[in-house]
């Protein structure tokens, strides 16, 4: 049902969306404008089936937010 992940903006921010395994290690990392993540593969491996930890910041020339959830695969 949701195949995605996606952070649309004007694209005047930059993103940075991290994923963490259960045990904080860091799979997976990308600064861009705008951010899609499919959960196919961490750390160039194919993904498990489980819960991650995301973390999102996004930065633009005044601002700078961090918000952070879970996804399950």
């Amino acid at each position: 049902m949701n195949d995605e992940f996606i952070i649309k903006t004007s694209g005047n921010t930059t993103f940075t969306f991290d994923v963490y395994d259960r045990w904080g290690n860091l799979l997976y990392s990308v600064t861009a404008p705008s951010i899609s993540w499919d959960g196919r593969t961490l750390a160039g491996t194919l993904s498990v089936t489980g819960t991650y930890f995301y973390v999102l910041t996004s930065k633009d020339d005044e601002t700078h937010s961090r918000q952070a959830g879970f996804i399950e695969l």
